[in-house]
Order: C-alpha cells, then sequence, then structure tokens
C-alpha cells in the first residue's frame, strides 16, 4: 500500500521514506525494530524429534495426506511483532475410528517463554500431551472430515533486543493421527520463523549539487567535497557516519567540515544542494533521501574576525555554522529518527494466537529531523534562530525539502 502524507519541518530538517508493505518483513511502530520471516519449507515426518514427546507417547511415520500453508506473514501488533501462519491438512478421508488428527510443533528459539529450554513442544495447555496448545480455540468450524486447519501468531517485545539482539524463532509444524493407545502417525509437515532485529541501525552518506549562481567558479559537485571561488577557495565536505539509535533518540548524521579561504569578487557560490541517504542495515526497503539547499555568506574581511566569519546555513532560520577567516572547522551535525507512530492495542487478539481480524499495525515510515549542531572544532561556532514552520510532500521514497533561503547577499571583494 502506497501512502503520502505531510510532515512540518522541525528545526531545519524533516523527512520521511515511502514503501510498500511486504509480507515477508514488517517495522514496528515505533521503527525500532523490524521482522524478517524465514522462508517455509516442506519437511519430512521423520524428522520430528521424537525425544521431546511426553512419557508414555510412540510415534510412526505415516504417508499420503497432503499440507498446505495458506498465508504466511510478518507483522506487529501493539508492541510485539513476528511471525502468523494459517496452514491446512487433508488425511485424504476421516480419522480411523478412535483416532484423532491434531498437530505438534516443536519450537527453538533464543526467547523461549515458559521457562523452557529449545528445542521444546509447543503444549503449555497440557504438558501431558504433545499437541499445540491452541488447536481447539482455531479450529476452523464446518471443515470436512479428516481435515484440521493450523494458525499461530508467534511474536516478542522488541524491548528484548537490549539483551538479545537478533531475536530468533523457528518452528516444526507436523500434522499428526493420534490413537487411544498415544501413538502418533506423523505427517511430512512445514518449517517457518522469524528474525527481529533492531532497525534503527545503519550508515549516512552526503554529496553536494547544484551551486548557485551559475557563474561561480567551483569543484567537486556530486561528491562530498565542494569548493568554491578563485584564490584560496572555500570549501565544504561531509563525512558520513555510523548510526545505532532508538526512537526519538539525537544521534550523529555526520560531520561537516567548512574551510573560510579568501577567494575574489564575483567567483565563490552562495547556495548549494545538500543530498543526504540514509541506509538501514537491516531494513533496507525504509532507506530514503533528502535534498536540501544550503545557503553560503561569503562576508567581507574586517579587523573582527567574528564579523569576518563566513557561514554556511542548513535552511533560512535554522542552525549557522560560522568559520573564523582563513580557519577550517568541523561541527556534528545532530538528527534524530521517529515515525510518528506509537504502538496500539489495535487488532491485538486476546490469548496467544485467536484467529481474528488482521492484527497487523500498518507499516510506518521513517521521519528525520535535524536537531542541531555540535561539537564545534577550535575556528568555528554555532549561532542558530527559531524556524518558522515549513511544510513539505514527500512521494516514491524521495522527500525534496522546501527551504527559504536568505536574501543573495551582495559579493565584495575579499581582502
Amino acid at each position: 500500500m502506497q501512502s503520502t502524507c505531510r510532515l512540518v519541518v522541525l528545526a531545519a530538517l524533516a523527512l520521511a521514506s515511502n514503501a510498500t508493505w511486504a509480507a515477508d518483513y514488517a517495522l514496528s511502530p515505533t521503527g525500532d525494530a523490524v521482522v524478517r520471516l524465514t522462508p517455509q519449507a516442506s519437511i519430512g515426518a521423520g524428522t520430528l524429534n521424537t525425544a521431546l514427546l511426553p512419557s508414555g507417547w510412540t510415534s510412526a511415520t505415516g504417508s499420503g495426506g497432503t499440507m498446505s500453508v495458506t498465508s504466511y506473514n510478518a507483522g506487529f501488533s501493539g508492541a510485539t511483532g513476528g511471525g502468523q501462519i494459517n496452514a491446512l491438512f487433508n488425511l485424504g478421508a476421516a480419522a480411523p475410528a478412535g483416532s484423532y488428527i491434531e498437530w505438534v510443533q516443536v519450537l527453538n528459539t533464543n526467547v523461549p517463554l515458559g521457562g523452557n529450554t529449545s528445542p521444546y513442544l509447543d503444549n503449555a495447555a497440557n504438558t501431558a500431551k504433545p499437541f499445540y496448545s491452541l488447536t481447539a480455540a482455531n479450529t476452523t468450524p464446518g471443515l470436512p472430515a479428516g481435515q484440521l486447519n493450523f494458525y499461530d501468531f508467534s511474536k516478542r517485545d522488541p524491548a528484548l533486543l537490549t539483551s538479545t539482539n537478533p531475536i530468533t524463532w523457528s518452528a516444526n509444524l507436523y500434522p499428526v493421527v493420534a490413537d487411544a493407545a498415544n501413538k502418533l502417525t506423523v505427517y511430512n509437515g512445514t518449517s517457518w520463523g522469524w528474525t527481529m532485529k533492531k532497525a534503527m541501525v545503519g550508515n549516512t552518506t552526503g554529496t553536494f549539487t547544484n551551486p548557485a549562481p551559475g557563474t561561480a567558479v567551483v569543484s567537486g559537485v556530486g561528491t562530498s567535497s565542494f569548493s568554491w571561488g578563485s584564490g584560496n577557495p572555500s570549501s565544504l565536505s561531509f563525512a558520513a557516519s555510523t548510526f545505532d539509535t532508538s526512537p526519538n533518540t539525537v544521534f550523529k548524521l555526520g560531520t561537516l567540515t567548512f574551510h573560510n579561504g579568501t577567494i575574489t569578487s564575483n567567483s565563490g557560490a552562495d547556495a548549494v544542494t545538500f543530498n543526504a541517504k540514509l541506509h538501514f542495515d537491516n531494513v533496507p526497503e525504509k532507506d530514503f533521501a533528502l535534498s536540501s539547499v544550503f545557503s553560503l555568506l561569503n562576508t567581507p574581511n574586517t579587523n573582527d574576525p567574528v564579523a569576518s566569519a563566513d557561514q554556511v546555513s542548513i535552511g533560512s532560520w535554522g542552525y549557522t555554522f560560522n568559520v573564523l577567516e582563513g580557519a577550517t572547522a568541523s561541527v556534528d551535525v545532530m538528527a534524530k529518527l521517529s515515525t510518528g507512530l506509537t504502538p496500539s492495542s489495535a487488532g491485538t487478539q486476546s490469548g496467544a494466537a485467536l484467529i481474528g481480524a488482521d492484527p497487523f499495525e500498518p507499516s510506518p515510515d521513517y521521519k528525520l529531523t535535524i536537531v542541531g549542531l555540535a561539537n564545534p572544532t577550535s575556528g568555528g561556532f554555532v549561532t542558530s534562530v527559531p524556524e518558522a514552520e515549513a511544510w513539505a510532500l514527500f512521494s516514491a521514497g524521495l522527500l525534496v525539502l522546501a527551504v527559504r533561503l536568505r536574501p543573495r547577499q551582495t559579493r565584495r571583494a575579499r581582502r
């Protein structure tokens, strides 16, 4: 499902990514975790670990019957996420007299529940029997004799990622026919599962394009290092950074280095477009790009070193980095990520896995907000003034930010 929305630009910049909802992965409402499905695969009846069966139960492999997976999705319901599966077994005829069809599911996870140690049977409701606990609750009424459906929505809280990253969960699912003597006839089944990882982990890149005016003497267009002016050129460079953050937590987007050169009149630039890209290691479907105009103010040199400082402004009334005449200084560009959403109970079913309406939250999109410039090195200092609200529309995953530029300064020769 494609979506379009409008975002308030806070401080200097704000942006969002747009991606199609994909059933094989899901992003949590707050954006801090991503779930990916393990490819579902057929498994033979002989792979059942019979050592896990409760005392007094025996098994043999059966032939015939067909099992099909009718749906298999990743998703979040409220604050928890995981995988949801629907399956159907058709024995081809009614079970023999005194026998009945059931499911046996063997779990293997690094975050087991109920004090279990992996691998273990998914039979918490009655550990004296090997059967999946929620078969009766999830049975579809009116199925023909010899058929039984299966439903499970296994999930975990992303908060567990602080101690276990990634979270892994897998299952081997077998249809069985059980008799009064506690003997199982096991049929071919399926394996399924999912992995949960931190989502707000990745790296940034940045390039400079579209310098203005067109008469400016420039180099490095299309790269991460841009210079302008004749003589001793001024320059901007952006050093990419990695990030490992959480929702609404400030992190370093990258480092901006500004050299205040001595350039001749009418040779410099007074604006350049900065193109930032964010890549998410574990959810590349949410990668996004930002284009924003940086204003460049080349001041005339005087005896006042502060007044002679050149400036690069991120937005018209946003944060400004000032560098003294002849100096080279760096500053960290600080940002935070969010989705603007919070977990809710919408669609959550009572119990561990009960059939009902689609329990999944919609797949959210990221917003990035630049919250300031920090840690200027010697020769540089930061100024800022409140910015009026600006609005931006995004489409197809690329946000082009609308910013107001201060009136172009009259250029004077440098001394």
